[in-house]
């Protein structure tokens, strides 16, 4: 899983309901030899592809392939078929142990992430679908870079996505959300006739996981949760400028705008500030200090575990404008 960790400022001076559970923080590598479940369809003339995708260098690759408008035979033209235009590259329960179908809610995705790389400007789109509803949900991610890899990142947010099918309905954004059948791009081929590739690699949901969508589920339990949305991991549920992820990382409550991460200061006359913060249970801080920010923060000392609810750190030099970080993180 990886590191999350949450920060406080302070500036003086200045689907049909599938079997598997989605899993973050485990991506497809295509480190194997198939294309690990994943299934590639032709949407213009709709219809399954068979020899579109291969792997290359542990990593996914769709091929559109050439393409002639026409043939001749004797003095006469013959127009030939559409070729294929638009890829669908979904993982369902098949990819990667169903790591990728489920709940994701209850499961704690944030994030979908991935590497992409094409040699033509290939237009590409993040989908995803409930197949017991049959809607279709789309995050236009627009024409990609060519001749490199790029690292592309789509927050699971209502506000992002565009419901293919039918009028956008965020009730219907969060029944389908707790229940995808499968995710994948769509990528759509540039006006060239000639072959054009896409290559895919580390596909993975990310988020703070399970663990963190069952401490939210307590705020719904209590009446404290008036739409699913706001048990999203980006959220802000109590509107204190904290994050679901940051208040359950922190230990305080995603539901009280006075239960958060604030440093008070301390500081009379002359003498060197005194930070002094709320300390919550299992939880260790780091306090870093600059005295440019243009030359970045350093760490001063090491953990601190308050063994009370409070915690301190006293400041040495009171010799000019000083600026304080605090982070906090879950105790190992």
């Amino acid at each position: 899983m990886k590191k999350k960790i949450v920060s406080g400022v302070m500036l003086f001076g200045l689907l049909c309901a599938p079997a598997h559970a989605a899993v973050v923080n485990v991506g497809e590598s295509w480190s194997s030899t198939n294309t690990a479940g994943w299934v590639a369809r032709d949407l213009i003339n709709e219809v399954p592809v068979s020899g579109a995708m291969t792997i290359s260098n542990g990593a996914l690759k769709v091929t559109f392939p050439s393409y002639l408008p026409f043939t001749t035979h004797g003095t006469t033209i013959i127009p030939m078929p559409m070729p294929p235009e638009r890829y669908l590259i979904k993982a369902g329960t098949g990819a990667s142990g169903g790591h990728f179908s489920g709940n994701y809610l209850s499961n704690g995705v944030e994030d979908v992430s991935f590497r992409i790389y094409c040699d033509y400007p290939v237009e590409v789109s993040l989908v995803f679908q409930n197949e017991s509803s049959g809607r279709w949900w789309q995050f236009y991610l627009g024409a990609q870079q060519t001749g490199l890899w790029k690292m592309v990142t789509v927050p699971i947010q209502p506000t992002l996505f565009r419901e293919l099918i039918g009028a956008k309905d965020w009730a219907s954004f969060q029944q389908d959300f707790q229940n995808v059948s499968w995710i994948g791009i769509v990528v759509q081929r540039y006006c060239d006739l000639n072959p054009q590739t896409v290559m895919v690699d580390d596909f993975v949901l990310t988020g703070p996981g399970a663990d963190f969508a069952s401490w939210m589920a307590q705020y719904a339990s209590q009446g404290a949760m008036d739409n699913v949305n706001n048990s999203l991991p980006d959220a802000d549920l109590d509107g204190d400028g904290q994050n679901n992820t940051a208040e359950w990382i922190a230990g305080t409550s995603a539901a009280d705008s006075n239960d958060c991460l604030r440093v008070m200061i301390e500081q009379n006359g002359q003498s060197a500030p005194r930070l002094k913060w709320k300390a919550k249970p299992g939880r260790v801080y780091n306090v870093w200090r600059c005295t440019n920010l243009a030359e970045g923060f350093s760490k001063v000392g090491g953990d601190l575990a308050p063994a009370s609810d409070e915690a301190t750190y006293e400041e040495t030099n009171s010799a000019g404008a000083v600026f304080f970080r605090i982070d906090a993180r879950m105790a190992p």
